[in-house]
């Protein structure tokens, strides 16, 4: 997907690229190895994309929306001792995620972006 969006763009006006990762992509957590290390290509691939396309107005995001209960993967995915730690509302990400989006979040890009972090003190 990024790499079609980079190929159709054809001005040089800001965007954003938000490619969606996980705090468990820097955990070495038993049967997360698939799950874990394709989030963890995620996080290098935002690092190229940045360096690469900063010059043509892009900025790019890995991003973590916080652990949000009532999904499909949060309901059957994943094990019954984590499930604790799914308490964040949907709209936090999507709040982070709009903000991230803008030209005042350009600073970010490159890096990886958890939306439980405080934006504001960040």
């Amino acid at each position: 997907m990024t790499r079609a969006f980079l190929r159709a763009r054809t001005s040089t006006s800001p965007s954003a690229i938000i490619n969606t990762s996980t705090e468990d992509s820097f955990n070495t957590i038993p049967t997360f190895s698939a799950y874990a290390t394709s989030k963890a290509a995620v996080n290098i691939l935002r690092e190229f994309v940045s360096s690469e396309n900063k010059d043509r107005g892009v900025q790019c995001i890995a991003f973590h929306s916080g652990g949000i209960p009532d999904t499909d993967i949060t309901r059957s995915g994943p094990p019954e001792w984590m499930k604790p730690y799914f308490t964040d509302a949907a709209e936090l990400g999507a709040g982070t995620c709009v903000y991230l989006s803008t030209g005042r979040a350009s600073w970010l890009s490159g890096r990886y972006v958890d939306a439980r972090w405080d934006m504001e003190e960040l």
